[in-house]
Protein backbone atom coordinates (compact mmCIF):
# COMPACT_ATOMS: atom_id res chain seq x y z
CA UNK A 1 0.00 0.00 0.00
CA UNK A 2 1.38 3.25 -1.22
CA UNK A 3 0.41 6.87 -0.26
CA UNK A 4 -0.26 9.37 -2.82
CA UNK A 5 -0.94 12.54 -0.31
CA UNK A 6 0.46 16.12 -1.51
CA UNK A 7 3.41 16.36 1.16
CA UNK A 8 5.20 19.84 1.68
CA UNK A 9 8.41 19.70 3.38
CA UNK A 10 9.39 22.83 5.20
CA UNK A 11 8.87 25.19 2.64
CA UNK A 12 7.38 27.39 5.36
CA UNK A 13 9.00 26.64 8.84
CA UNK A 14 11.95 25.76 7.21
CA UNK A 15 11.98 22.62 9.05
CA UNK A 16 13.63 18.88 8.01
CA UNK A 17 10.40 17.57 8.02
CA UNK A 18 11.69 14.21 6.00
CA UNK A 19 13.99 13.61 8.85
CA UNK A 20 11.33 14.32 11.49
CA UNK A 21 8.97 11.54 9.91
CA UNK A 22 11.31 9.36 9.69
CA UNK A 23 12.24 9.44 13.24
CA UNK A 24 8.76 9.32 14.18
CA UNK A 25 7.83 6.18 11.89
CA UNK A 26 11.21 4.25 13.11
CA UNK A 27 9.18 3.72 16.60
CA UNK A 28 5.94 2.70 14.35
CA UNK A 29 8.72 0.48 12.77
CA UNK A 30 9.87 -1.66 15.52
CA UNK A 31 6.06 -2.85 15.90
CA UNK A 32 6.39 -4.83 12.11
CA UNK A 33 10.18 -6.00 12.92
CA UNK A 34 9.05 -7.63 16.52
CA UNK A 35 6.62 -9.51 14.26
CA UNK A 36 9.23 -10.42 11.41
CA UNK A 37 11.44 -11.26 13.52
CA UNK A 38 9.06 -13.33 15.57
CA UNK A 39 8.36 -15.33 12.51
CA UNK A 40 11.46 -15.45 11.62
CA UNK A 41 12.16 -17.30 14.37
CA UNK A 42 9.49 -19.80 14.50
CA UNK A 43 10.69 -20.32 10.65
CA UNK A 44 14.47 -21.04 12.08
CA UNK A 45 12.24 -23.34 14.94
CA UNK A 46 11.05 -25.39 12.01
CA UNK A 47 13.89 -25.55 10.14
CA UNK A 48 15.79 -27.00 13.37
CA UNK A 49 13.14 -29.63 14.38
CA UNK A 50 13.14 -30.45 10.18
CA UNK A 51 16.79 -30.92 10.53
CA UNK A 52 16.06 -33.32 13.57
CA UNK A 53 13.04 -35.22 11.96
CA UNK A 54 15.99 -35.25 8.79
CA UNK A 55 18.44 -37.13 11.19
CA UNK A 56 15.85 -39.65 12.49
CA UNK A 57 14.78 -40.42 9.17
CA UNK A 58 18.43 -41.19 7.64
CA UNK A 59 19.14 -43.50 10.61
CA UNK A 60 15.98 -45.78 9.96
CA UNK A 61 16.43 -45.77 6.28
CA UNK A 62 19.78 -47.45 7.38
CA UNK A 63 18.89 -49.23 9.69
CA UNK A 64 15.21 -50.57 8.89
CA UNK A 65 15.32 -50.88 5.17
CA UNK A 66 15.38 -53.46 2.47
CA UNK A 67 17.32 -50.59 0.74
CA UNK A 68 20.23 -50.73 2.98
CA UNK A 69 21.15 -53.99 2.84
CA UNK A 70 24.46 -53.49 4.30
CA UNK A 71 23.31 -51.64 7.32
CA UNK A 72 19.65 -53.40 7.85
CA UNK A 73 18.73 -55.19 10.80
CA UNK A 74 15.13 -55.68 10.37
CA UNK A 75 15.74 -59.28 7.81
CA UNK A 76 16.61 -62.42 9.49
CA UNK A 77 19.91 -62.57 7.15
CA UNK A 78 21.59 -59.96 8.81
CA UNK A 79 22.06 -62.43 11.97
CA UNK A 80 22.33 -65.75 9.73
CA UNK A 81 24.79 -65.63 7.73
CA UNK A 82 27.03 -68.92 6.44
CA UNK A 83 29.78 -69.37 4.42
CA UNK A 84 30.43 -72.40 1.97
CA UNK A 85 33.54 -74.21 1.33
CA UNK A 86 35.04 -76.65 -0.68
CA UNK A 87 38.66 -78.24 -1.55
CA UNK A 88 37.21 -79.76 -5.03
CA UNK A 89 37.91 -78.18 -8.27
CA UNK A 90 34.77 -79.61 -10.02
CA UNK A 91 32.69 -77.33 -11.69
CA UNK A 92 29.77 -79.11 -11.96
CA UNK A 93 27.85 -77.81 -8.97
CA UNK A 94 28.17 -74.44 -6.79
CA UNK A 95 26.67 -73.97 -3.35
CA UNK A 96 25.63 -70.68 -0.87
CA UNK A 97 23.94 -70.63 1.69
CA UNK A 98 20.91 -68.33 3.23
CA UNK A 99 20.17 -67.41 6.66
CA UNK A 100 17.74 -70.54 6.55
CA UNK A 101 20.91 -72.91 6.23
CA UNK A 102 22.55 -74.98 9.61
CA UNK A 103 25.93 -75.54 9.77
CA UNK A 104 27.21 -78.90 8.37
CA UNK A 105 29.03 -80.73 5.97
CA UNK A 106 26.53 -81.29 2.55
CA UNK A 107 27.91 -84.26 0.26
CA UNK A 108 26.56 -84.30 -3.76
CA UNK A 109 27.11 -88.00 -4.60
CA UNK A 110 26.39 -87.66 -8.24
CA UNK A 111 25.04 -85.43 -10.61
CA UNK A 112 23.44 -88.23 -13.12
CA UNK A 113 21.68 -85.50 -15.32
CA UNK A 114 21.14 -82.08 -15.28
CA UNK A 115 17.21 -80.26 -16.34
CA UNK A 116 16.72 -79.14 -19.95
CA UNK A 117 13.72 -77.61 -21.54
CA UNK A 118 11.44 -79.15 -24.26
CA UNK A 119 13.38 -77.90 -27.62
CA UNK A 120 13.69 -78.47 -31.20
CA UNK A 121 16.23 -77.43 -33.89
CA UNK A 122 16.28 -77.76 -37.49
CA UNK A 123 17.22 -81.23 -38.32
CA UNK A 124 19.74 -79.87 -41.57
CA UNK A 125 21.20 -76.88 -42.34
CA UNK A 126 18.87 -74.67 -43.84
CA UNK A 127 21.16 -73.00 -46.11
CA UNK A 128 24.42 -73.12 -47.50
CA UNK A 129 25.53 -69.77 -46.75
CA UNK A 130 25.36 -67.71 -43.40
CA UNK A 131 21.62 -66.13 -42.57
CA UNK A 132 21.56 -62.23 -41.86
CA UNK A 133 19.01 -61.33 -39.82
CA UNK A 134 17.72 -58.46 -40.80
CA UNK A 135 16.93 -59.76 -44.56
CA UNK A 136 13.36 -60.37 -45.15
CA UNK A 137 12.13 -62.89 -45.18
CA UNK A 138 11.02 -63.15 -48.75
CA UNK A 139 14.54 -62.66 -49.47
CA UNK A 140 16.42 -65.22 -46.99
CA UNK A 141 18.44 -67.77 -49.32
CA UNK A 142 17.22 -70.89 -47.80
CA UNK A 143 17.64 -74.63 -49.32
CA UNK A 144 14.00 -75.09 -48.98
CA UNK A 145 12.59 -71.52 -49.82
CA UNK A 146 9.68 -70.13 -47.98
CA UNK A 147 6.57 -69.67 -49.29
CA UNK A 148 3.79 -67.44 -48.69
CA UNK A 149 -0.11 -67.80 -48.73
CA UNK A 150 -1.83 -65.27 -50.99
CA UNK A 151 -1.89 -62.68 -48.58
CA UNK A 152 1.85 -62.59 -48.48
CA UNK A 153 2.03 -64.35 -44.95
CA UNK A 154 3.39 -67.04 -42.94
CA UNK A 155 1.35 -68.15 -40.24
CA UNK A 156 1.86 -70.61 -37.07
CA UNK A 157 1.27 -71.59 -33.57
CA UNK A 158 3.95 -71.96 -31.01
CA UNK A 159 2.34 -73.62 -27.55
CA UNK A 160 -1.19 -72.26 -29.00
CA UNK A 161 -0.11 -68.79 -29.20
CA UNK A 162 -0.59 -67.71 -33.08
CA UNK A 163 1.85 -65.80 -34.89
CA UNK A 164 1.53 -63.51 -38.74
CA UNK A 165 4.61 -62.30 -40.11
CA UNK A 166 4.57 -60.37 -43.55
CA UNK A 167 6.98 -61.47 -46.06
CA UNK A 168 8.71 -58.49 -45.70
CA UNK A 169 9.29 -58.50 -42.12
CA UNK A 170 13.16 -59.51 -41.17
CA UNK A 171 13.91 -62.38 -39.84
CA UNK A 172 14.77 -60.83 -36.42
CA UNK A 173 11.74 -59.21 -36.47
CA UNK A 174 10.34 -62.31 -36.21
CA UNK A 175 12.87 -63.69 -33.31
CA UNK A 176 11.52 -60.74 -31.70
CA UNK A 177 8.33 -61.13 -31.82
CA UNK A 178 8.36 -64.55 -30.56
CA UNK A 179 10.60 -64.15 -27.38
CA UNK A 180 8.76 -61.56 -26.07
CA UNK A 181 5.20 -63.40 -26.44
CA UNK A 182 3.56 -65.68 -23.99
CA UNK A 183 4.43 -68.46 -26.03
CA UNK A 184 7.34 -68.62 -23.34
CA UNK A 185 9.89 -69.59 -25.58
CA UNK A 186 13.74 -68.29 -26.86
CA UNK A 187 13.88 -68.73 -30.61
CA UNK A 188 17.66 -68.38 -32.56
CA UNK A 189 19.73 -68.66 -35.13
CA UNK A 190 22.90 -70.20 -35.23
CA UNK A 191 25.60 -68.60 -37.33
CA UNK A 192 27.85 -71.90 -37.17
CA UNK A 193 25.25 -74.60 -38.01
CA UNK A 194 22.81 -72.65 -39.90
CA UNK A 195 19.99 -73.64 -38.11
CA UNK A 196 17.50 -72.38 -35.92
CA UNK A 197 16.39 -73.57 -32.37
CA UNK A 198 13.28 -73.63 -30.15
CA UNK A 199 13.12 -74.13 -26.53
CA UNK A 200 10.57 -73.36 -24.11
CA UNK A 201 11.82 -71.25 -21.14
CA UNK A 202 10.81 -73.62 -18.53
CA UNK A 203 12.68 -76.92 -17.70
CA UNK A 204 11.96 -80.03 -16.57
CA UNK A 205 9.87 -82.90 -17.23
CA UNK A 206 6.71 -80.48 -17.12
CA UNK A 207 8.52 -78.36 -19.62
CA UNK A 208 6.08 -78.20 -23.30
CA UNK A 209 7.01 -77.19 -26.55
CA UNK A 210 4.11 -77.90 -29.18
CA UNK A 211 4.18 -76.18 -33.07
CA UNK A 212 1.84 -75.98 -35.89
CA UNK A 213 1.92 -74.94 -39.02
CA UNK A 214 -0.82 -72.69 -40.47
CA UNK A 215 -0.35 -71.22 -43.73
CA UNK A 216 2.88 -70.77 -45.58
CA UNK A 217 5.75 -73.40 -44.92
CA UNK A 218 7.95 -72.12 -41.71
CA UNK A 219 7.11 -75.26 -40.27
CA UNK A 220 6.02 -78.99 -40.83
CA UNK A 221 3.41 -80.77 -38.62
CA UNK A 222 3.98 -84.45 -40.11
CA UNK A 223 7.89 -84.40 -41.11
CA UNK A 224 6.97 -84.89 -44.28
CA UNK A 225 5.85 -81.90 -45.81
CA UNK A 226 8.81 -79.73 -46.52
CA UNK A 227 9.99 -77.27 -44.30
CA UNK A 228 12.15 -74.12 -44.56
CA UNK A 229 13.15 -74.01 -41.47
CA UNK A 230 13.24 -77.58 -41.48
CA UNK A 231 11.48 -77.85 -37.82
CA UNK A 232 8.51 -80.47 -37.47
CA UNK A 233 6.24 -81.49 -34.82
CA UNK A 234 8.06 -84.78 -35.26
CA UNK A 235 11.65 -83.64 -33.69
CA UNK A 236 10.45 -81.71 -30.57
CA UNK A 237 12.53 -83.41 -27.89
CA UNK A 238 10.73 -83.52 -24.35
CA UNK A 239 12.21 -81.74 -21.36
CA UNK A 240 13.87 -83.70 -18.53
CA UNK A 241 14.37 -83.39 -14.19
CA UNK A 242 17.28 -82.99 -12.85
CA UNK A 243 18.84 -86.43 -11.14
CA UNK A 244 21.10 -86.52 -8.44
CA UNK A 245 21.82 -87.69 -5.26
CA UNK A 246 22.67 -84.98 -1.68
CA UNK A 247 23.72 -86.69 1.57
CA UNK A 248 22.92 -90.36 0.15
CA UNK A 249 19.23 -88.80 -1.12
CA UNK A 250 18.12 -88.92 -4.52
CA UNK A 251 16.86 -85.76 -6.04
CA UNK A 252 15.08 -84.48 -8.69
CA UNK A 253 14.08 -81.07 -9.71
CA UNK A 254 12.56 -79.04 -12.64
CA UNK A 255 15.23 -76.67 -12.90
CA UNK A 256 19.11 -76.65 -12.30
CA UNK A 257 18.56 -73.93 -10.32
CA UNK A 258 16.86 -75.20 -6.57
CA UNK A 259 16.59 -74.56 -2.94
CA UNK A 260 16.96 -77.35 -0.36
CA UNK A 261 17.06 -76.72 3.18
CA UNK A 262 18.23 -73.47 3.11
CA UNK A 263 21.07 -74.04 0.34
CA UNK A 264 21.12 -72.71 -2.75
CA UNK A 265 22.09 -75.38 -5.48
CA UNK A 266 23.22 -74.46 -9.10
CA UNK A 267 23.74 -77.84 -11.48
CA UNK A 268 26.48 -77.18 -14.58
CA UNK A 269 27.45 -80.60 -15.51
CA UNK A 270 26.70 -84.38 -14.87
CA UNK A 271 29.70 -86.20 -12.83
CA UNK A 272 29.69 -89.59 -10.87
CA UNK A 273 32.41 -87.98 -8.67
CA UNK A 274 31.09 -87.12 -5.21
CA UNK A 275 31.36 -82.95 -4.34
CA UNK A 276 31.79 -82.40 -0.78
CA UNK A 277 31.19 -78.62 0.70
CA UNK A 278 31.58 -77.50 4.19
CA UNK A 279 28.64 -75.02 5.36
CA UNK A 280 29.99 -72.84 8.73
CA UNK A 281 28.19 -69.34 10.60
CA UNK A 282 29.68 -66.67 9.66
CA UNK A 283 29.53 -64.13 12.59
CA UNK A 284 31.44 -61.54 11.12
CA UNK A 285 28.71 -60.06 8.89
CA UNK A 286 26.20 -59.65 11.46
CA UNK A 287 29.08 -57.97 13.69
CA UNK A 288 29.90 -55.75 11.35
CA UNK A 289 26.14 -54.63 10.61
CA UNK A 290 25.25 -53.98 14.46
CA UNK A 291 29.11 -52.14 15.23
CA UNK A 292 27.33 -49.98 11.86
CA UNK A 293 24.18 -49.90 13.73
CA UNK A 294 25.71 -48.68 16.92
CA UNK A 295 27.50 -45.83 15.22
CA UNK A 296 24.62 -44.53 13.84
CA UNK A 297 22.64 -44.88 17.05
CA UNK A 298 25.30 -42.87 18.86
CA UNK A 299 25.42 -40.23 15.99
CA UNK A 300 21.35 -39.61 16.14
CA UNK A 301 22.09 -39.07 19.96
CA UNK A 302 24.73 -36.90 19.69
CA UNK A 303 23.03 -34.62 17.22
CA UNK A 304 19.84 -34.64 19.44
CA UNK A 305 21.97 -33.92 22.80
CA UNK A 306 23.49 -31.14 20.93
CA UNK A 307 20.29 -29.73 19.90
CA UNK A 308 18.96 -30.15 23.44
CA UNK A 309 21.82 -28.12 25.24
CA UNK A 310 22.58 -26.08 22.96
CA UNK A 311 23.08 -22.65 24.84
CA UNK A 312 20.05 -19.61 24.18
CA UNK A 313 21.79 -16.49 22.92
CA UNK A 314 18.90 -14.15 23.76
CA UNK A 315 20.93 -10.82 23.27
CA UNK A 316 20.94 -12.46 19.52
CA UNK A 317 17.39 -11.45 17.90
CA UNK A 318 16.55 -12.18 13.85
CA UNK A 319 18.33 -9.12 12.26
CA UNK A 320 15.70 -6.55 10.29
CA UNK A 321 16.76 -5.24 6.98
CA UNK A 322 17.82 -2.13 8.28
CA UNK A 323 20.68 -4.25 10.69
CA UNK A 324 21.46 -6.19 7.48
CA UNK A 325 21.96 -3.34 5.37
CA UNK A 326 25.06 -2.30 7.47
CA UNK A 327 26.45 -5.83 8.27
CA UNK A 328 28.70 -7.59 5.86
CA UNK A 329 27.87 -10.98 4.65
CA UNK A 330 30.04 -12.82 7.54
CA UNK A 331 29.05 -10.78 10.14
CA UNK A 332 25.73 -11.57 9.05
CA UNK A 333 26.49 -15.61 9.13
CA UNK A 334 27.91 -15.09 12.84
CA UNK A 335 25.36 -13.12 14.09
CA UNK A 336 22.69 -16.21 12.83
CA UNK A 337 24.27 -18.56 14.05
CA UNK A 338 24.55 -17.26 17.48
CA UNK A 339 20.81 -16.40 16.94
CA UNK A 340 19.53 -19.49 16.22
CA UNK A 341 21.29 -21.58 18.73
CA UNK A 342 19.32 -23.12 21.14
CA UNK A 343 15.96 -22.97 19.20
CA UNK A 344 15.69 -26.93 20.62
CA UNK A 345 16.59 -26.43 24.11
CA UNK A 346 14.81 -28.35 26.32
CA UNK A 347 12.37 -29.22 23.96
CA UNK A 348 10.03 -31.66 25.35
CA UNK A 349 9.18 -33.68 22.68
CA UNK A 350 12.88 -34.45 21.70
CA UNK A 351 13.52 -35.63 25.12
CA UNK A 352 11.19 -37.88 25.28
CA UNK A 353 12.43 -39.51 22.01
CA UNK A 354 15.67 -39.59 23.71
CA UNK A 355 14.22 -41.12 26.94
CA UNK A 356 12.61 -44.03 24.96
CA UNK A 357 15.39 -44.80 22.96
CA UNK A 358 17.12 -45.28 26.29
CA UNK A 359 14.60 -47.21 27.55
CA UNK A 360 14.79 -49.80 24.71
CA UNK A 361 18.05 -50.65 25.33
CA UNK A 362 18.18 -51.62 28.93
CA UNK A 363 14.30 -53.73 28.79
CA UNK A 364 14.15 -57.39 28.60
CA UNK A 365 12.28 -58.31 26.06
CA UNK A 366 9.20 -60.44 27.34
CA UNK A 367 9.88 -64.26 25.96
CA UNK A 368 13.46 -63.85 25.40
CA UNK A 369 14.66 -62.69 28.45
CA UNK A 370 17.18 -60.61 27.59
CA UNK A 371 17.93 -56.64 26.87
CA UNK A 372 20.18 -55.47 24.21
CA UNK A 373 22.48 -54.44 27.02
CA UNK A 374 22.99 -58.37 27.77
CA UNK A 375 24.16 -58.73 24.01
CA UNK A 376 27.01 -56.52 24.49
CA UNK A 377 24.67 -53.07 23.95
CA UNK A 378 25.00 -50.59 26.80
CA UNK A 379 23.61 -47.33 27.48
CA UNK A 380 26.96 -46.22 29.32
CA UNK A 381 27.40 -43.75 32.15
CA UNK A 382 24.88 -40.68 32.47
CA UNK A 383 27.62 -38.28 31.26
CA UNK A 384 27.21 -40.33 27.30
CA UNK A 385 23.31 -39.57 27.32
CA UNK A 386 22.03 -42.53 26.25
CA UNK A 387 24.81 -43.46 23.96
CA UNK A 388 25.43 -47.31 23.38
CA UNK A 389 28.52 -48.83 24.65
CA UNK A 390 29.75 -51.63 22.91
CA UNK A 391 30.96 -54.49 24.78
CA UNK A 392 31.80 -56.55 21.65
CA UNK A 393 33.28 -59.37 23.48
CA UNK A 394 29.83 -60.15 24.89
CA UNK A 395 28.40 -59.53 21.79
CA UNK A 396 30.53 -61.78 19.65
CA UNK A 397 30.07 -64.60 22.08
CA UNK A 398 26.20 -64.19 22.03
CA UNK A 399 26.31 -64.36 17.79
CA UNK A 400 28.53 -67.61 18.16
CA UNK A 401 26.28 -69.14 21.06
CA UNK A 402 22.86 -67.72 20.79
CA UNK A 403 22.34 -65.95 17.07
CA UNK A 404 18.66 -66.34 17.14
CA UNK A 405 18.53 -65.13 20.68
CA UNK A 406 20.35 -61.92 19.30
CA UNK A 407 17.80 -62.00 15.90
CA UNK A 408 15.13 -62.04 18.19
CA UNK A 409 16.42 -59.27 20.56
CA UNK A 410 16.33 -57.00 17.73
CA UNK A 411 13.88 -57.83 15.34
CA UNK A 412 11.14 -59.86 16.94
CA UNK A 413 7.57 -58.36 17.04
CA UNK A 414 4.42 -58.24 19.02
CA UNK A 415 0.66 -58.94 17.97
CA UNK A 416 -0.32 -57.21 21.29
CA UNK A 417 -3.05 -54.89 20.50
CA UNK A 418 -2.27 -52.71 23.89
CA UNK A 419 0.88 -50.79 23.85
CA UNK A 420 2.87 -52.21 27.41
CA UNK A 421 2.56 -56.02 26.36
CA UNK A 422 3.13 -54.34 22.38
CA UNK A 423 6.28 -52.64 23.67
CA UNK A 424 7.45 -55.42 26.01
CA UNK A 425 6.88 -58.19 23.13
CA UNK A 426 9.29 -56.25 20.95
CA UNK A 427 12.82 -56.18 19.79
CA UNK A 428 15.25 -53.50 19.95
CA UNK A 429 14.30 -52.07 16.23
CA UNK A 430 10.60 -52.19 16.81
CA UNK A 431 10.41 -50.21 20.02
CA UNK A 432 12.49 -48.20 17.86
CA UNK A 433 10.27 -47.24 15.16
CA UNK A 434 7.49 -46.74 17.62
CA UNK A 435 9.51 -44.66 19.59
CA UNK A 436 10.18 -42.43 16.13
CA UNK A 437 6.60 -42.68 15.30
CA UNK A 438 5.64 -41.15 18.31
CA UNK A 439 8.08 -38.28 17.87
CA UNK A 440 6.84 -37.67 13.88
CA UNK A 441 3.45 -37.44 15.21
CA UNK A 442 4.07 -34.68 17.07
CA UNK A 443 5.59 -32.33 14.17
CA UNK A 444 2.85 -31.24 11.69
CA UNK A 445 4.29 -29.06 8.52
CA UNK A 446 0.24 -28.26 8.02
CA UNK A 447 0.43 -26.66 11.93
CA UNK A 448 3.73 -24.88 10.69
CA UNK A 449 2.24 -23.75 7.19
CA UNK A 450 -0.86 -22.07 9.23
CA UNK A 451 0.65 -20.02 11.92
CA UNK A 452 3.30 -18.84 9.13
CA UNK A 453 0.74 -17.75 7.28
CA UNK A 454 -0.70 -16.04 10.42
CA UNK A 455 2.16 -14.52 10.98
CA UNK A 456 2.52 -12.90 7.12
CA UNK A 457 -0.95 -11.76 7.26
CA UNK A 458 -0.21 -9.94 10.55
CA UNK A 459 3.13 -8.04 8.86
CA UNK A 460 0.86 -7.52 5.82
CA UNK A 461 -1.65 -5.67 8.59
CA UNK A 462 0.91 -3.90 9.99
CA UNK A 463 2.76 -2.49 7.41
CA UNK A 464 -0.70 -0.97 6.16
CA UNK A 465 -0.94 0.89 9.37
CA UNK A 466 2.31 1.83 8.48
CA UNK A 467 1.85 3.41 5.52
CA UNK A 468 -1.57 5.21 7.05
CA UNK A 469 0.77 6.41 9.96
CA UNK A 470 2.55 8.20 7.96
CA UNK A 471 0.37 9.52 5.79
CA UNK A 472 -1.11 10.57 9.25
CA UNK A 473 2.17 12.44 9.86
CA UNK A 474 2.64 14.29 6.43
CA UNK A 475 -0.83 15.37 6.25
CA UNK A 476 -0.51 16.71 10.08
CA UNK A 477 3.03 18.81 8.85
CA UNK A 478 1.91 19.29 5.65
CA UNK A 479 -1.75 21.47 7.30
CA UNK A 480 1.02 23.15 9.70
CA UNK A 481 3.18 24.22 6.52
CA UNK A 482 0.33 24.78 4.58
CA UNK A 483 -1.13 27.60 7.88
CA UNK A 484 2.02 28.97 7.98
CA UNK A 485 2.73 29.61 4.98
CA UNK A 486 -1.08 31.64 4.77
CA UNK A 487 0.17 33.43 8.00
CA UNK A 488 3.04 34.33 6.21
CA UNK A 489 1.55 35.53 3.38
CA UNK A 490 -0.58 37.58 5.86
CA UNK A 491 2.06 39.09 7.45
CA UNK A 492 3.45 40.12 4.33
CA UNK A 493 0.08 41.79 3.35
CA UNK A 494 0.15 44.17 6.63
CA UNK A 495 3.21 44.80 6.40
CA UNK A 496 3.03 46.43 2.99
CA UNK A 497 -0.02 48.10 3.77
CA UNK A 498 1.89 49.94 6.55
CA UNK A 499 4.36 50.85 4.39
Amino acid sequence: MTSSNLRLSGLASGLDTESMVQSLMKVEQLKVDRVIQQKTRFEWAREARQAVDQKVSDFRRATMSVLSPDTNLMSASAYNTYTVKTTSTSIAVGLSATEAATAGTVVIDRIDRLATAASMTSGGAIATDTLSRSSTLENLALSTPLTFDANGEVSFEINDVAFTFQKTDTLQTMFNEINASSANVVISYSELTNKISISSRTTGAASSLTIENISGNAMSNDGVTPSAFDLSATIITAGQDASLSINGTAITRSSNFFTIDGLRYQLSEPTASSVSFTVARDIEPALKKIQSFVTLYNDLVDFAQGKLSEDVNRDYAPLTDEQRESMSETDIELWEEKAKSGLLKNDRNLQRLMSDMRRSLYDAVAGIGKSPADIGLETGSYLEKGKISLDETVLRNALTNNPDEVMQVFTKTSTATDAATQYSESGLINRLASAFTTYSATFSLANYTRDLDAYSKQITTLNDKLVDKEDAYWRKFTAMETALSQMQSQSSWLAQQFA
